[in-house]
């Protein structure tokens, strides 16, 4: 069955304006999450291993020295320390007694609790990983989208967004 040229016209105007809605949808659910995970950052403690994955990223980063790296690779590690660069509280990994033995828990303890305030080694290092949970929504939603439909995009993006272990 043929379609008439102005029918085709106005299904094609619905399906751009249907598409332009759906990603403005999709940005304000993306704009919340990161919005949760900004105001989040100040208050969630420190889980059990961030403080090590901090230290030792920081000590890597700054020195290129692997020593410090036992579980995998340190690209995650690294982008989560870049931030402490740019602050002169941050001591150098080399000035720490067990940078030269390469124990990593007395190195984490030794950087981490002795004389640096705890606000600088758990705000920054966090900002790089809501950055990386944004990227990861917008793959999602494409992702999705492209396999089951907008509607369908948007769902999982809505979940992905208010999951609490996403935070």
């Amino acid at each position: 069955m043929l379609v008439p040229e102005r029918e085709r016209q106005a299904m094609n105007q619905q399906s751009d304006q249907s598409r332009k809605t759906g990603h403005v949808v999709a940005a304000v659910l993306l704009l919340v999450l990161f919005a949760q995970a900004m105001t989040a950052i100040p208050r969630l403690s420190i889980t059990f291993d961030e403080d090590l994955h901090i230290s030792t990223g920081y000590g890597t980063l700054r020195t290129g020295d692997l020593r410090l790296v036992e579980d995998h690779p340190p690209l995650i590690g690294h982008l989560i320390s870049w931030p402490l660069l740019l602050s002169p509280d941050v001591p150098d990994p080399e000035e720490i007694p067990a940078w030269e033995t390469g124990d990593r828990r007395l190195f984490v303890r030794n950087q981490v609790w002795w004389g640096v305030p705890i606000d600088l080694w758990t705000i920054p290092p966090r900002i790089p990983v809501a950055w990386l949970a944004l990227l990861l929504g917008v793959f999602l939603f494409r992702w999705a989208t492209d396999w089951f439909g907008p509607r369908a995009g948007l769902f999982a993006l809505a979940l992905y967004v208010f999951d609490p272990n996403i935070l």
